[in-house]
This record gives structure tokens, sequence and C-alpha cells, in this order.
């Protein structure tokens, strides 16, 4: 169990206010109870997220809820982060929200290639937990 309870952050609190948005406006006008069956939360973990009591939404939890809503998860986050990098932190000061560039996620040659006889010894070496009772083994 975590010893301490996850914080809400500006895209938290974005993505949570988008949520709210949707809820509001759904036709269906969906109890705590309702959404719970429906998604798989309880209604006090679905009222503690909305009203911001409880700790912030899983990824899980946002993108059942999004589905719920009838919203696309992927533009949704979008839409949140951008709100969140136009909000103001407590202290005054905008707060970041950092994006991968496609470079960086792009692999290079090197990240498949196949290690040698001499890397795989040495990583296996520096991960055995048994590497000092080895090292005093006599060998043949």
């Amino acid at each position: 169990m975590a010893k301490l309870a996850r914080q809400w952050t500006a895209l938290d609190k974005a993505a949570i206010s988008m949520l709210t948005r949707a809820r509001d406006t759904d036709p269906r006008s969906l109890s705590y109870r309702q959404m719970a069956k429906i998604v798989g939360m309880t209604p006090s973990r679905l009222s503690g997220m909305f009203l911001q009591t409880m700790a912030p939404p899983t990824l899980d939890e946002f993108v059942d809820l999004c589905l719920l809503f009838g919203l696309r998860p992927s533009t949704a986050l979008d839409k949140a982060m951008q709100e969140a990098a136009e909000s103001a932190s407590p202290a005054g000061e905008r707060r970041p929200v950092l994006s991968v560039s496609p470079a960086d996620t792009v692999p290079s040659a090197d990240d498949d290639a196949p290690l040698s006889n001499e890397e795989i010894m040495a990583m296996a070496a520096n991960k055995d937990p048994n590497r000092g009772l080895e090292a005093e083994t006599p060998r043949d």
C-alpha cells in the first residue's frame, strides 16, 4: 500500500473537470451508483474523484469514464493536457506540460542489436545474487 496519497496535479484536475462537464451534459443523467455498475468502480470512488476528495483517477479509470460518456480517450487526454498547460499552479507560475517528440520514440538500430557473449555474461554476473558464492567455487 502506498505510504503517501497521490496528489492532484493540474493535469488531474483538468481531466476530471472535462469528465465532470461530460457527465453534466450526458442525457442519461447517471447517478454514481449507475456509473459504478457500468464501469466497475464503487460509487464512493466515483464521488471522491468528481469531488476531488480522494486520489486522482488512474489511467484505466479515466479511459473507462471517457468511454462511458462517449469521449475518445486520446482526444480527451490531449485537451486535458492543453487545459492543464494553460492553468496556473498554486504559486502563480505556469507549469509546463512535457510532451514527447516523435524523435524520442523512434528506436535506433542499436536498441535491438543482439548482445555479444561477453555482454551477456557481464550482465548476468552483475545481476546474479549468488555471484559471490560462484566466484569462490573452484573450477574444473
